[in-house]
């Protein structure tokens, strides 16, 4: 039992649990811990403390290699790479096409192929973002999944940085109690007690070691967990930049080429307006044109004579 007087009146478990940023209502789990390490009976319980708390911090570490290694994040990036470059790509522009205006029928093909090239263009750009986004649907869903999975990690990576620091405060716990029980024995000077505190002495030193391994794995648990909080927060990044592509830039996109299509009617049939106005003046000014001729002529008809004076000149005889 926890008996030693003199280790428990200068050792404090709620202290130190405080120290380590520990609820105190988890005393009984560091209580269990030192009543478990009887370095005395059995020496070897040294190896033992913290030892399922080291072996599941390097299952930690595995898992998260794993994670990072599937490599979800980097075709997921790849693809949303190759979307972006289809975008910029794409061009709906209309030009300026004003020479050579065609006939009023030339002038209306001509705006179908124009329309037809334009949409032929988007369907064919269309089915390729259409292929890559189900490819990044599919590498969303499996960074989801590595996200619960971090989450897991987080929260197992806290529990067992919480055991390490009771494991830490029970060895720091039997260390006070093994140095008082060596000055004890060598303040009774007889040679089996300096044996006995020699003994001691190296189980304090193992011990000693020991505790210094478990800080340091304290700490790099410590240290896990802003890199957790780091490769969750990239994911989550990338599944917005998803989200915001399919759910914003696409759908601007395809406004684009609806605006497009729009500017292309209306700068085509004004053109073809013009051309309208154009004839229809051209046929006025050639009817007035026409007009003009013949009523010069006729004018000219009614004030001639049946038989000109040049015709009587050269037929009397």
């Amino acid at each position: 039992m926890l008996n030693n007087e003199l280790t428990t009146q200068v050792f404090s478990i709620e202290n130190e649990m405080e120290k380590l940023d520990l609820d105190i209502d988890r005393k009984d789990e560091v209580l269990a811990i030192v009543e478990n390490l009887d370095l005395i009976k059995n020496p070897q319980k040294v190896l033992e403390l913290g030892a399922n708390n080291r072996d599941s911090l390097a299952d930690l570490s595995n898992q998260m290699l794993s994670l990072v290694t599937n490599d979800q994040l980097g075709v997921m990036g790849e693809l949303m790479t190759d979307i972006t470059v289809k975008l910029k790509r794409t061009d709906f522009s209309i030009g300026s096409d004003k020479s050579n205006i065609p006939l009023i029928g030339g002038l209306l093909a001509k705006i179908g192929n124009s329309k037809d090239r334009l949409i032929t263009k988007f369907k064919t750009v269309e089915s390729q973002l259409n292929d890559n986004l189900l490819q990044v649907a599919e590498a969303q869903k499996g960074l989801q999944l590595n996200n619960d999975s971090l989450t897991k990690l987080f929260e197992h990576t806290i529990s067992v940085y919480t055991q390490l620091g009771f494991a830490v405060i029970a060895g720091r716990y039997k260390k006070n109690e093994l140095i008082g029980l060596i000055e004890s024995l060598n303040s009774e000077g007889t040679d089996l007690a300096k044996q006995r505190a020699n003994a001691y002495s190296q189980i304090l030193e193992r011990l000693d070691k020991r505790i210094t391994d478990l800080e340091l794995l304290r700490l790099s648990a410590l240290q896990t967990l802003p890199q957790i909080t780091f490769l969750q927060n990239n994911n989550i990044a990338l599944i917005e930049k998803f989200q915001t592509i399919s759910g914003l830039t696409i759908p601007a996109w395809q406004r684009q080429l609806m605006l497009a299509l729009n500017i292309l009617d209306q700068k085509k049939y004004s053109q073809l307006g013009e051309e309208i106005d154009n004839f229809t003046n051209e046929t006025l000014l050639e009817s007035a044109k026409d007009f003009k001729e013949t009523s010069i002529h006729i004018a000219k008809q009614s004030n001639r004579q049946v038989i000109d004076i040049e015709t009587l000149q050269k037929v009397q005889l």
